[in-house]
């Protein structure tokens, strides 16, 4: 209907065709902009027109032209637009000051918003200072007690390897020893029973002499065997108390692990709440902007309202002022 505002002034007037062509114009130059100031006035221009001439909105009405999609929402935002402009000129003075108090209200109230907004930002910053210092506190004794915990395993194994390789080497050198002394005294036993066998061919007295050599020399290899059980014994005992030494520090290493786990825990529950912290923050500010925008659709309407209030007044002054010349 706008693009063929010039063929409808046989049904509406020039004056409404007038306004039409204006809207048209102003529509083309602001595209999709609905804020343009050109648009507003159009459609204040508009609005008086049809106030001018009731009759003219339902001669339009009953040209039965297909509406698209935008000149729809076009049209309904006029009908809001007119709806809401005449519930304003109807407004009394008292509802004028109502809605001032309303006002005022409202911008306290967004100021004391603003101000705590800021205390609660503040508090915030402090309060995130204070997490990133417990959280480097956190990691700083995570990485000590991590390397505490590769420092003791280290130690530990290179004990345990120093342990087995000197056990080993003991065992070693006990069993060549004894080895050796079995044999040597294998072969003084030998030698013995030998000369034994000959004294007694030769002499039982000297075999009664020879007997009492070898029980005393039997005798002197059972003390060595002692001995060497005893120092064996020694050593089993001395290897088993290492292993002892060695499991508690397997323990503690285990406790250690424990903890370290329990500190990844807290560290992982602290980096939540901080992503639920910045959420929440997000929130606010998208809420806030939100609040904003519409303050400035407030104001421009106000603004609005104010211009063609007082471009309806301003003839009325006029007319008044020629009458009393």
């Amino acid at each position: 209907m706008l693009y063929t505002a010039h063929e409808l002034t046989d049904v509406v007037g020039p004056g409404l065709t007038r306004a039409l062509e204006d809207m048209r114009d102003a529509a083309i130059a602001a595209e999709d902009n609905t804020e343009d100031r050109g648009l507003w006035n159009s459609t204040i221009a508009l609005c008086r027109e049809l106030e001018r001439d009731p009759q003219a909105g339902a001669r339009l009405r009953g040209l039965h032209v297909k509406r698209n999609e935008p000149i729809v929402a076009l049209l309904e935002t006029l009908e809001q637009f007119l709806a809401s402009l005449q519930k304003r000129l109807s407004t009394t003075v008292e509802d004028e000051m109502s809605y001032d108090r309303y006002y005022r209200e409202v911008c306290n109230r967004e100021e004391k918003a603003n101000t705590e907004r800021s205390s609660l930002e503040q508090q915030l910053k402090l309060e995130r200072r204070e997490r990133v210092k417990q959280l480097s506190g956190l990691q700083e004794m995570v990485t000590r007690s991590r390397a505490d915990y590769t420092r003791i395993k280290m130690e530990t194994k290179s004990n345990d390897h120093r342990l087995k390789s000197e056990a080993d080497k003991v065992r070693a050198e006990d069993a060549e020893a004894f080895a050796a002394k079995h044999e040597q005294l294998g072969a003084d036993l030998d030698s013995l029973r030998k000369q034994l066998a000959e004294v007694q061919a030769e002499n039982r007295e000297e075999e009664l002499l020879l007997r009492k050599k070898t029980m005393k020399a039997e005798g002197e290899v059972r003390n060595w065997l002692a001995e060497y059980d005893k120092d064996m014994s020694f050593k089993q005992k001395t290897l088993k108390e290492e292993e002892l030494q060695y499991n508690e520090v397997r323990k503690q290493l285990e406790q250690y692990e424990r903890h370290y786990m329990a500190l990844r825990a807290e560290a992982e529950a602290a980096a939540a709440a901080e992503l639920e912290r910045r959420k929440a923050r997000a929130a606010e500010e998208r809420r806030q902007r939100r609040i904003e925008k519409c303050a400035r659709t407030i104001q421009l309407t106000w603004r609005s309202y104010r211009l063609s209030q007082a471009a309806e007044e301003a003839p009325t002054k006029k007319g008044k002022g020629k009458k009393k010349k």
